[in-house]
Parts: C-alpha cells; sequence; structure tokens
C-alpha cells in the first residue's frame, strides 16, 4: 500500500470519526413520559366515547318517545291485552339505554309490567299506580310528549 493510499484510508476514518463525534454532539434526548401518552389516548378515547354517548342518547330518545306514545295509545283502547303489552316491554328492553336514561327507562317498563298485571288480577290499585308512574315520567322527561 502506498503512502498515498495510506493518507486517503487515514483521512476517511478521521472524516467519519468526526461526523460520529459530530452527531453525538447534536443529538437531543426525546423524553417520551409514558403518562403523557396515557393521558393524550385518554383524551382521544373520551372524544370518541363522547360522540358514541350522544348518538346512543338520540337514538335512545327517538325510540323511547315512540314506544312511549303507542303506549299511551294502547293504554287508553278498550280493547288492551297482555300481549301488546308484552310487546311493548320486549321493545323497550331491547333498547341500549345511555346512562343518563336509566332511572327514566326502569320506570318506564316497571309502569308497563304493572299495567300487566291489572289486566291479569283487574286490580285497580296496580291500574292506577301505572298512570301515577307514567305522570311521573312525563313531568320529568317532557320531550317523551312532545
Amino acid at each position: 500500500m502506498s503512502n498515498k493510499d495510506k493518507f486517503i484510508l487515514i483521512f476517511f476514518i478521521i472524516i467519519i470519526t468526526g461526523f460520529i463525534f459530530y452527531l453525538f454532539a447534536t443529538i437531543t434526548r426525546v423524553d417520551i413520559n409514558k403518562a403523557d401518552i396515557a393521558n393524550q389516548a385518554e383524551i382521544s378515547d373520551s372524544g370518541n366515547s363522547n360522540i358514541f354517548t350522544e348518538q346512543l342518547k338520540l337514538a335512545y330518545r327517538s325510540e323511547a318517545r315512540l314506544i312511549f306514545y303507542n303506549y299511551n295509545h294502547l293504554i287508553k283502547s278498550p280493547d288492551l291485552t297482555e300481549q301488546q303489552l308484552n310487546q311493548t316491554k320486549e321493545q323497550l328492553l331491547s333498547l341500549k339505554v345511555p346512562g343518563e336514561y336509566k332511572d327514566l327507562h326502569i320506570k318506564f317498563v316497571l309502569a308497563v309490567t304493572m299495567m300487566e298485571k291489572y289486566l291479569q288480577t283487574n286490580n285497580n290499585e296496580d291500574k292506577l299506580s301505572s298512570q301515577e308512574l307514567i305522570n311521573k315520567i312525563k313531568e320529568n322527561y317532557t320531550w317523551l310528549a312532545s
């Protein structure tokens, strides 16, 4: 190997070593805080969750309003049957209920069940209890009656 080749080889080694030192000197450490990542993921999930919750509320309100309307017409009919009430209750039980409306939902199912019991036993107390519960529901959830 000639002196010229040795010189070129040493020159490249010095250049590469200098470049490596330069990279180490200028590199900045990126701190990844796991708590920040988890917080960002939570914020992202809560945004999606809020959208889903609002959609669930709208769907529930729409379906519950229709069932409530039909139920009010059913109970005014002289030809009311247990089968009709059972269908109404099944419709109610098939709904996905947002947390905000669980109390309403339970009261509505209970009112329908009381009316079913009235048809089975002819006990006017059950009918009156059902009607009182429906009236309370109307007062507390005015959007149902509209």
